[in-house]
């Protein structure tokens, strides 16, 4: 497949000119080492009031502040022949199958509705610049869109690898910018929030058992501290993005 863009979720941003010397446009999106320089090796509480119903309402305000849209496109009734288009990976199929009636359901459209492929990938196989991403995404000149999931990530719960998909699959052309970048990490923490509200076990994974969950626990965090604008903005990989891109 020949392909003319790609987009990261990446550790650091040091390797980012030789993509960029290769005519890719490549765009980073944070992961561990981030988190562990930006924000430090634990979170304060998220300071929102006692009380399931105010919590609730703190969320969905935070949530609607990030740019996560509050409609959703009318729900889908999808096939087993759907999801197997798009990934033949248990864990990956089961993620998709997650997606639906959340806030990744426009993601989960995307997919299904045109030639994506999704699939867990050792990263280190492509280069040393990628080797510690956690996905990265592909398009190609033939309009093919495929994810790349990392493949230490294979036994984290189908949920989170939901969340992490739903960023990814609505980076799907050939522009990028902050505002973009934004909302996306907006969608995949919300995702992640909803899918605890939906299996409260999800809440009780010890620290350190899975680094995708690690990773979507500050995420949720920092987005229902209405801090999620300020990391990516702050982020030096994304300076010099534009302030909008097509749809953001």
């Amino acid at each position: 497949m020949q392909l003319f863009r790609l987009k990261l979720f990446a550790p650091s941003v040091g390797d980012a000119p030789s993509f960029l010397g290769w005519g890719l446009r490549c765009a980073l999106v944070l992961s561990g080492l981030f988190f562990a320089g930006v924000l430090g090796p634990s979170l304060p509480g998220l300071g929102v009031s006692s009380g399931a119903n105010a919590w609730a309402e703190n969320a969905a305000s935070a949530i609607r502040s990030a740019g996560v849209p509050a409609t959703l496109p009318p729900k889908q009734v999808y096939t087993t022949s759907d999801f197997l288009r798009c990934t033949r990976e248990p864990a990956l199929f089961e993620a998709m199958r997650q997606l639906s009636g959340t806030s990744g359901e426009r993601s989960l459209q995307r997919m299904v509705r045109r030639p994506s492929r999704i699939l867990f990938k050792d990263l280190r196989e492509m280069g040393k610049a990628v080797a510690a991403f956690d996905a990265l995404s592909w398009l190609g000149f033939d309009g093919q869109h495929a994810v790349f999931v990392h493949v230490r990530h294979r036994g984290a719960p189908p949920e989170a690898l939901a969340a992490l998909i739903a960023h990814e699959a609505l980076h799907d052309d050939a522009q990028n910018s902050l505002r973009e970048e934004v909302a996306l990490w907006a969608v995949e923490a919300t995702v992640w929030h909803e899918m605890k509200q939906r299996n409260p076990q999800l809440s009780a994974i010890a620290p350190g058992k899975f680094p995708l969950v690690d990773r979507l626990n500050q995420l949720e965090s920092a987005l229902l501290q209405g801090r999620l604008e300020a990391l990516v903005r702050s982020n030096g990989g994304y300076q010099g993005l534009p302030e909008q891109s097509p749809g953001f």
